[in-house]
């Protein structure tokens, strides 16, 4: 597979290819992975390659990928966010929540933030708790209603990891509130 000669339509049918190898399958959607915004046409073949897919790699790579192209992935925080929100299936794969995580803040978009605020309820899942946190911060003042949950988390947490996200955190929401008020 060319990298260089990839289009989207051959994208797409690598993508929706369910008798595609694996490796070939996870050759596509790092291309996917980095032509980032280019691929703001394959949202909904990464949408349904999710749903119909339990393969960790591909998961992951597809939740990448969908975090790559940006805010043209709107339509899959819902399926990413559940996915977030299923910590028990993928408990022994919570790096696949950490991506879920990263993926909806970088796809910047405040129907986020109740699937990142439910993976603050479990910090003892360190990774996806604190790939929440940075999310967050990374939505700023579309995280507004965070704060007293991030503020709250402050107080529960023993762990030190997680003081300077948080602070990252609130910085960047509250960054620019004293303007608007």
């Amino acid at each position: 597979m060319e990298r260089q000669h990839l289009s989207i339509d051959a994208l797409r049918q690598l993508v929706q290819d369910d008798d595609l190898e694996v490796n070939q399958k996870l050759k596509a959607l790092k291309y996917i992975i980095s032509i980032k915004e280019k691929a703001s046409s394959l949202v909904s073949e990464l949408i349904s390659l999710i749903e119909r897919n339990n393969y960790p790699e591909i998961l992951s790579f597809a939740i990448e990928a969908l975090g790559e192209i940006g805010s043209a992935s709107e339509p899959a925080v819902a399926v990413i966010g559940t996915i977030l929100d299923d910590y028990k299936q993928y408990d022994s794969y919570d790096y696949i929540q950490n991506y879920a995580a990263n993926s909806l803040g970088k796809i910047n978009s405040s129907q986020a933030v109740p699937y990142l605020l439910r993976a603050l309820e479990s910090p003892d899942s360190q990774g996806p708790c604190l790939a929440a946190i940075y999310a967050l911060a990374r939505l700023r003042s579309k995280a507004i209603t965070a704060v007293p949950a991030l503020q709250d988390l402050l107080k529960k947490v023993d762990y030190k990891d997680y003081y300077p996200a948080i602070d990252k955190a609130l910085t960047e929401i509250l960054k620019n509130q004293s303007h608007k008020t």
